[in-house]
């Protein structure tokens, strides 16, 4: 955790943590843990100052559910002045470790390939599955994973650069072969999908997939997108983790692997859907032209 966040000798820490998340909370700390789950008394986050750190590690039912106005991934929570780390809510206990433990030069490496594309110009994303697709980047932005100054924020394990895709630019097919993200309309779950266990085959045309092929997975996932409004198929975000840890079939996780991209679809680059559903594609590479 030192390297992501740097604290003195007088640091105070505190976790917020629930009963799903409390094992692998007690990982990272076995004191000063708040359980949201056992007491609703947790004014003591409040007294700490711009040099102390506050890390919130529950999961996605409390995210969603009854902690939900603590739920914040990418900005502190309000009143809060201590230095502020959020934990994915979708973790588990081997990732989290994993993630942690992640070289910082395997992070280093990808910022430097990948975080400086670039923008308002074709590129191609080409995989040793199949993929190859030319798409237009806007916007860039990085999940921030450090909290070194007074008061900063983080999210961990280290996540994602993520691009905003112009829409209508891509053209070609993406090859997923490692995970389909779990497909919610309007928050609610309709199928969870996961780790892929034959190549799934997303044909791209003016930035929308107009075909998926492959084996039970891809029809599976076909048939759901096609009862759903075109604009949920549009190709909105291209993006590439920055942690090493192992797929798991939780896109959240896989998304967030070192070495791989994801490509987002529905909501996203001024795109208005009721879906965000995320492809993982592995040993990829980018060409500019």
């Amino acid at each position: 955790m030192t390297r992501f966040v740097r604290l003195n000798q007088d640091s105070k820490v505190i976790i917020l943590t629930d009963n799903e998340m409390l094992a692998s909370a007690k990982l990272i700390r076995h004191n000063s843990i708040i359980n949201l789950d056992e007491t609703e008394d947790y004014a003591a986050i409040y007294d700490l100052t711009p040099d102390d750190l506050l890390i919130l590690h529950i999961g996605i039912q409390s995210w969603m559910g009854r902690h939900k106005k603590l739920a914040h991934a990418f900005n502190k929570p309000d009143n809060i002045a201590a230095k502020y780390i959020c934990i994915r809510p979708t973790i588990t206990a081997k990732a989290l470790l994993e993630g942690l433990n992640t070289p910082a030069e395997i992070t280093d490496a990808v910022i430097k390939k990948c975080g400086n594309l670039p923008l308002g110009k074709p590129i191609r994303v080409k995989s040793k599955s199949g993929t190859d697709t030319s798409l237009v980047l806007t916007n860039r932005w990085i999940a921030p994973y450090t909290a070194h100054e007074p008061g900063d924020n983080a999210y961990l394990p280290p996540a994602e650069i993520s691009y905003d895709v112009e829409l209508d630019s891509a053209n070609g097919i993406i090859v997923a072969d490692i995970t389909i993200g779990e497909l919610r309309v309007r928050g609610e779950l309709v199928d969870t999908f996961g780790l892929v266990d034959e190549s799934v085959s997303l044909h791209i045309t003016g930035g929308e997939i107009t075909d998926i092929t492959g084996g039970e997975m891809a029809m599976h996932l076909k048939a759901k997108l096609w009862k759903l409004p075109k604009n949920c198929r549009k190709l909105v975000e291209l993006g590439f983790g920055l942690s090493q840890m192992t797929p798991s079939g939780i896109i959240g996780i896989d998304e967030s692997i070192a070495g791989t991209c994801h490509f987002g679809f529905g909501s996203g680059s001024g795109n208005k859907a009721d879906i965000h559903m995320d492809v993982v594609v592995g040993k990829f590479s980018v060409l500019l032209f």
